[in-house]
């Protein structure tokens, strides 16, 4: 939930849409920004979801922006925790999502996750996810 909160300040309206405990889209509730600070460049983000470590988690005519990243396991070093945080769309964010998985390994297992939810909530058709992971 941090690293969503983050995110906020990359949407123009300083508003994401922040998940309810059901999980469920028409629970989702918006959240006012606290304050300004440094965010990562746009570009940047989407890039990651185009070109880069999400890559798996494009959505078909809809440009998502986010960053992927693991989490060291003090409990498994040989399993790290997978997370990503994302908005869509990126030239207009309507939502903002972070998912972390325990023990997943890459951050990409994460941005497919986070990218069924945001084509769930902007009700966009599935896309024909790609394998990434080496």
């Amino acid at each position: 939930m941090t690293m969503a909160s983050v995110f906020p300040f990359v949407s123009p309206s300083g508003h994401a849409e922040v998940d309810a405990p059901d999980w469920s889209p028409d629970s989702w509730t918006r959240r006012p920004a606290q304050q300004q600070v440094e965010y990562p460049d746009r570009a940047a983000l989407a890039g990651v979801v185009a070109s880069g470590t999400a890559r798996s988690a494009q959505i078909s005519g809809t440009v998502l922006a986010g960053k992927t990243g693991s989490a060291q396991n003090s409990q498994d070093r040989a399993h790290d925790h997978a997370w990503f945080v994302g908005f869509a769309p990126a030239d207009d964010p309507k939502i903002v999502v972070a998912v972390l998985i325990e023990f997943g390994g890459h951050g990409a297992r994460a941005a497919r996750i986070a990218s069924q939810n945001i084509q769930s909530y902007l009700k966009v058709a599935p896309t024909q996810h790609i394998n990434t992971e080496g």
